[in-house]
C-alpha cells in the first residue's frame, strides 16, 4: 500500500471523533437490527461495516499504544545510561 494512503488512513483512524462516530454508528445499526428496523441484506451489510470499522480502530489504537510503550522504554533506558555514566 502506498505510504501516503497508509498515513492518511492512520491519521483518520487516530482521530477521536472518528472513533466516537464509529461506535455510535455501530450501536445504532445493531439496535436497529435487533428491533427489526433494518431488514435483510441491509442489516447484514450494516453489521459487517460496523465490525470492520471497529476492528480497524482497535488495531490502530493498539499499535499506537505499543509505539508509545516502546518510546517510554527507550527513554527509560536512556535515563539509566545517563545515570550510569
Amino acid at each position: 500500500m502506498n505510504e501516503e494512503i497508509k498515513d492518511a488512513i492512520q491519521s483518520i483512524a487516530n482521530h477521536p471523533q472518528v472513533a466516537a462516530y464509529t461506535s455510535v454508528a455501530t450501536v445504532t445499526t445493531s439496535l436497529a437490527s435487533l428491533m427489526g428496523g433494518l431488514q435483510g441484506a441491509l442489516s447484514v451489510v450494516a453489521s459487517i461495516v460496523g465490525i470492520v470499522l471497529s476492528v480497524i480502530l482497535c488495531i490502530t489504537h493498539w499499535r499506537k499504544g505499543v509505539l508509545e510503550r516502546r518510546v517510554l522504554e527507550l527513554e527509560i533506558a536512556q535515563i539509566k545510561m545517563e545515570l550510569g555514566k
